[in-house]
């Protein structure tokens, strides 16, 4: 059996893309409510693409080529893990809805010089 490595590297790198690209979706969020809300949706869709992923690699492997086939199922596996890989780099470096902004101090500062114009 021969391995066809560009076809290989194509591949992973195709399925990379893919994760970085639904990664992003969440990493750009403003807020990270909507950011949490995202990741269920997200990991549904890479559920079924796996799915079709892997489907269709057994076939090629089955029907006889098997280096298409290889390469399906390494996306099958490298399309979940460059998604939850880019999330927790993001995570990592505080980047987008990851990051951690000060709390506001409440009563804001502002407040307080109105209120004690106010009461004198």
């Amino acid at each position: 059996m021969n391995i066809n490595y560009k076809h290989f590297a194509i591949s992973t790198f195709c399925a990379a893309a893919i994760g970085f690209a639904l990664s992003m979706s969440i990493i750009t969020s403003e807020n990270g409510y909507v950011g949490g809300m995202m990741v269920l949706p997200l990991l549904l869709l890479i559920s079924v693409l796996c799915l079709f992923l892997l489907i269709a690699g057994i076939f090629n492997f089955i029907l006889g080529n098997k280096s298409l086939g290889l390469c399906l199922l390494s996306m099958v596996f490298s399309l979940p893990a460059s998604f939850i890989l880019f999330c927790l780099i993001a995570k990592y470096f505080e980047i987008g809805a990851y990051r951690q902004d000060p709390m506001i101090p409440f009563p804001v500062a502002a407040n307080i010089a109105i209120l004690k114009d106010v009461t004198g």
